[in-house]
């Protein structure tokens, strides 16, 4: 298992020629985590729009609430690790069932279920908000209560329920987004504290009516509101401030607009990065899950991130931690084909997130043994990692009687120091006070190449320009004197040249592959030279990676001649969580 960085597969002779090409990947960039990894876990494979997770019977573990075609229902948790769940149907007659929710709505220390129903659009059936009281039972037992009032003169037809202190007066409201004649609508439900309670509708600005969530995004204190919008109106996910006052008002703030694509189909919120702050989730049913990274300002400012997924139009997103880990995990519902309800583990704080952190001595982004990183993420013997993720090199040899004792810069050889050595020529070279212990050993060393004050007669050992062994000043140099699993890191600026990597089974990337700044400010220009800017037609295989840069200027047979047909299918604006993302600049 190799760790997790871009793998630009070559086949010969297929070839497909593109201009200009912007790789980058999502995976977990060094430090803090802009791609969270997950793994994928099936609870229901029925179709459903709408699922949540919280300890509906009190008995310590986390259920999962649906709603699907006429059915709300919970999923009982068993408890292990991971949990299995057991159906229980809290209603089998809904008109559409769409959205479910859960919290403690009369106050009376038990978790009762809020849902809302669709309705049937095209015959006129209006949808309803309700709420399922529940009777403390074991397992529960719940009494249907209606929340909204019939509107005939303008059909509304829910999408979205929530529920949370709007006001602060200490009682659960309930909130609502649905659509009605005149376009997205949210609601708000005032709790007047009365057992059972009554409620008053009030309004929201929020253009948003297909999902809405509310809790304090800006940390002041009070109750901000999330909403989604999609089908057809204006597609887009946005908070509502909460100003205050009784009853308070809102200002309306836009954090991703679709336009009038992207089906926003629901929005939660939660610290999934766990930074202190509240970030936001929107399923997409053009865009897959992403989800909103909080900066902390006042008003805070969001940065899209994306939530890799199997799963086809996802109806439904929230997050909590799933498998008591400590970390935020998500869970979503599909409703394509035959649909299905599942949750993606977040991985931030283990071994295989390619992080090194607490306890571990690397991390290659797996778990997997024989590869210099073992699965408890320490060091293999006869082996090196260095990085985030860890690039390990693997089968050191042993010097002569010596042993090997530590690899680095120098090695300690029974008592005495032995220093590495990189000639100009790309040789490994051992030494001992004259004495050579091992020459000509390619051990997957880095090389550095820097457009800035790179020099070709160095041996490109090091980054630093001012060192003897500094970088390199052109990338075809440094490939020429690469050995076979070497890494060529790349500094940012403007390559003018042409390469070709010459059947050489290297890495060639930029200094950060995951972050677009750095892919954007890494070129590789063939403007001028006439030819393709990438050549691999010496038989590479999956061992040879290109990863992170934008490649632009080349002409007539080629930008590039060595991406699959696959890859160069994907859409540049909508690109996979899982794969390689795309961008064309320029012509061919």
């Amino acid at each position: 298992m190799e760790h997790p960085r871009i793998k630009t597969e070559f086949f010969v002779p297929v070839r497909v020629v593109l201009a200009s090409i912007v790789l980058s990947l999502a995976v977990p960039p060094p430090g803090k985590a802009a791609e969270v990894p997950y793994t994928e876990r099936v609870i229901s494979a029925v179709g459903a729009s709408s699922a949540y997770a919280t300890d509906v019977d009190g008995d310590g573990d986390i259920d999962v609430l649906s709603a699907s075609g006429s059915k709300f229902a919970w999923f009982e948790s068993d408890g292990g690790s991971p949990p299995g769940f057991t159906e229980r149907v809290l209603s089998n007659t809904a008109v559409g069932a769409r959205s479910v929710y859960a919290t403690d709505v009369d106050g009376d220390g038990d978790v009762d279920v809020v849902a809302a129903a669709e309705g049937t659009f095209f015959q006129t059936v209006e949808g309803e908000v309700t709420w399922y009281e529940n009777d403390g039972g074991s397992p529960p037992s719940f009494t249907e209560r209606v929340i909204s009032s019939p509107n005939p003169s303008c059909e509304r037809f829910y999408w979205s329920v929530h529920a949370a202190d709007v006001d602060g007066d200490g009682d659960m409201d309930v909130l609502a987004g649905f659509v009605h004649c005149s376009g997205g609508s949210t609601n708000w439900y005032e709790n007047d504290g009365g057992s059972p309670p009554s409620f008053t509708e009030r309004s929201v600005p929020s253009s948003g009516g297909s999902s809405v969530f509310a809790t304090d995004v800006d940390g002041d204190g009070d109750t901000d509101v999330v909403t989604g919008s999609r089908g057809g109106f204006l597609d887009e996910v946005t908070w509502d401030e909460n100003n205050g006052g009784s009853p308070p008002s809102f200002t309306d703030r836009v954090l991703s607009d679709f336009g009038l694509v992207g089906s926003v189909s629901s929005v939660f919120a939660a610290d999934v990065d766990g930074d202190g702050d509240i970030d936001v989730l929107a399923a997409s049913q053009d865009y897959g899950i992403r989800w909103y990274e909080n900066d902390g300002g006042s008003p805070p400012s969001f940065t899209e991130r994306t939530v890799p997924s199997t799963g086809v139009w996802p109806s439904s997103v929230f997050a909590t931690d799933m498998d008591g880990d400590g970390d935020t995990d998500v869970l979503a519902a599909f409703n394509f084909g035959a649909g299905s309800i599942a949750w993606y583990e977040n991985r931030l704080l283990e071994c295989g997130n390619g992080l090194v952190e607490s306890g571990e001595e690397c991390d290659d982004g797996d778990i997997e043994p024989g590869d210099g990183c073992s699965e408890t993420c320490m060091v293999e013997p006869g082996s090196k990692c260095t990085g985030e993720p860890s690039v390990c090199i693997t089968g050191i040899p042993a010097v002569s009687t010596w042993g090997l004792a530590v690899m680095g810069l120098t090695i300690l050889c029974a008592g005495t120091i032995v220093q590495i050595r990189r000639t100009a020529q790309g040789k490994v070279l051992l030494s001992l006070i004259g004495v050579l212990c091992l020459s000509s050993v390619s051990w997957g060393m880095p090389l550095y190449v820097d457009a800035s004050c790179g020099d070709d007669a160095k041996a490109g050992t090091s980054p630093n320009c001012a060192d003897a062994d500094g970088p390199k000043l052109t990338l075809q140099n440094a490939i020429g004197v690469a050995a076979a699993t070497d890494e060529i890191i790349v500094a940012q600026g403007t390559y003018n040249e042409l390469i070709d990597f010459s059947g050489k089974a290297i890495t060639l990337r930029s200094t950060n592959p995951t972050d677009p700044a750095v892919v954007a400010a890494t070129i590789i220009d063939g403007s001028g030279l006439g030819g393709s800017v990438v050549t691999c037609a010496s038989n590479e295989g999956p061992d040879t990676l290109l990863s992170g840069f934008t490649i632009t200027g080349g002409i007539a047979e080629g930008g590039a001649e060595c991406i699959t047909a696959a890859a160069a299918q994907r859409s540049p604006t909508a690109p996979s969580a899982e794969t390689p993302r795309f961008s064309l600049k320029g012509s061919a």
